[in-house]
Order: C-alpha cells, then structure tokens, then sequence
C-alpha cells in the first residue's frame, strides 16, 4: 500500500500514539509543509513514525516535538523516526526537537538503511546514545546497517552518553557531504562508530566540525590515548574502576614489601 500525507497543516496526537507505522512492503511519503508533532508515544519504538521492514519517503514537512516514553524499564528508540529492516529516504524536511534513550532523531534497527540527500537534523536529545542518529544492534543475531550522506546537516543535537551527532554499531557509513556541526555529547560528540565492526568512509564534500568533544570520530583501539581524554560513560566509568582497583593492589604491594622488609633484619 502506499500512502502520501502533504499540504500546509500540522497532525497533532492528543492520545498517546504514534503518528504513523509503516508495516512490511508499505510505501508512505511524507511531503509538502505538513508538521507532526506532540506524541509521547508510551511503546518505546518511534515516536513520530514507526516503519516496520517498510519504506519512508520524507520529501519536506517537519517531524518535532514528539517524545518516545519509556514504559517500566524498558529503553526507548527513535523520537521522531524508528526503523526496523526498513529502508528511509531523507530527501528534504526537518527532524527536530524529538527525544528517546537511543535516538533522539532516528533510530535503526536490523537490516535497515537510511540515505540523507538533504534536509535538517537537529536539536534532538538522546539520553543515552546518538542524539541525531542512532544505529545500533537488536538482540540475537543482527544485520549490518547502512547510512549514505550526500548532503544536508546534522546540528545541535546533544547525546548523554556518546555520538552527540551520529552513533554508530554494525554500521556501514558512507559521508560524501553535508555537514555534521555543533552537537554535544559525554564523549564523541560528532561521530561515535565501534572499532570493531562498523566502517567509515568519508568524502571531500563532507564537513564535521564544532563538536563537543571535538572528535569526529573514533577508530583507534581500546587503550588509546583518545579513548581516555574524551571517555564515553562507559569507558568513563570502567577506566575509574581499573583505577581503583589499581590503587588497591598497590597499596597491598606497599604493605607486603613493608613487612618483609621489617622482618628480614631479624
């Protein structure tokens, strides 16, 4: 099925839903200056749009204001947008003002591909990972995901943990143009990806700059200096565990050199 939502008005949820869900095979394109706005959408999977192993077309309007809300302990993926073994084309619009714990923008998940040609993310939260973009693993057996940027920008967007702009895991990244400016994060505040298994290819028309941290992105290994000068919370929280740990042995070592050296001139 394929559906088309455009015109000048703004779709406002007064219940706690979602917009739209896109289900497998469907095709909805989102254009014109149409706005969707103000969900606290209570199942944790977009809270804007929802595609499931579908298809999104957003050739203009604006996804804002729109809240995926955690229910019990459950973490929540992709304020304005979740994407599940999905394909989304961003070709003009805005994303902006939406939050999550992953995601604040975007989230994907499984197999699923997102090709930015232009238009604005920005001023998105995620309370944990990728304040603009997030791309992660889903439980069990996974997929690798794809993000192309030919162009566009993703700004002001501010991540708790890591990837202010972009977080990345099992990704495939191509970054041709555009730019990626001014987003904020604990640690990696352009471009998170792992050093493991995602793969960063970035073009001459490609702009990252202004970010907070100031790396673009992370490649080196585990124990490198970068790591630890501008630490994710995670990595934060297990370098002072080594630390402390470290402290301890060494002041067992001190103790037990001391005692023997008090015992051996008897």
């Amino acid at each position: 099925m394929n559906i088309t939502i455009g015109g000048n008005g703004t779709l406002v949820m007064t219940e706690e839903y979602r917009h739209f869900i896109v289900q497998e095979r469907g095709v909805f394109t989102l254009q014109d200056n149409i706005t969707l706005t103000l969900t606290n959408e209570p199942h944790r999977l977009g809270g804007g749009i929802y595609v499931n192993a579908g298809t999104l077309h957003m050739n203009g309007g604006e996804i804002t204001g729109n809240k995926a809300i955690r229910p019990g302990f459950h973490f929540t993926n992709g304020g304005g947008i979740f994407v599940r073994n999905g394909y989304f084309f961003f070709n003009q619009g805005s994303i902006h003002h939406n939050s999550a714990d992953y995601g604040g923008g975007i989230s994907l998940m499984g197999a699923s591909t997102l090709i930015i040609h232009e238009g604005q993310i920005h001023n998105n939260h995620a309370y944990i990972n990728g304040g603009g973009i997030d791309s992660q693993r889903s439980r069990g057996l996974d997929s690798i995901r794809i993000i192309h940027m030919y162009g566009g920008s993703v700004r002001y967007n501010t991540a708790g943990f890591s990837g202010g702009g972009i977080y990345s895991f099992l990704t495939q990244m191509q970054l041709r143009g555009g730019e990626i400016h001014s987003n904020t994060a604990a640690g990696h505040g352009g471009v998170y990806a792992s050093s493991f298994d995602s793969v960063i290819s970035i073009g001459p028309n490609m702009r990252i700059h202004d970010n907070t941290p100031p790396n673009m992105h992370e490649r080196a290994q585990w124990f490198s200096l970068s790591r630890f000068i501008f630490p994710d919370g995670y990595r934060f929280a297990i370098a002072l565990l080594i630390a402390i740990l470290g402290t301890r042995f060494t002041r067992k070592s001190r103790k037990s050199r001391n005692h023997k050296f008090r015992y051996s001139k008897f």
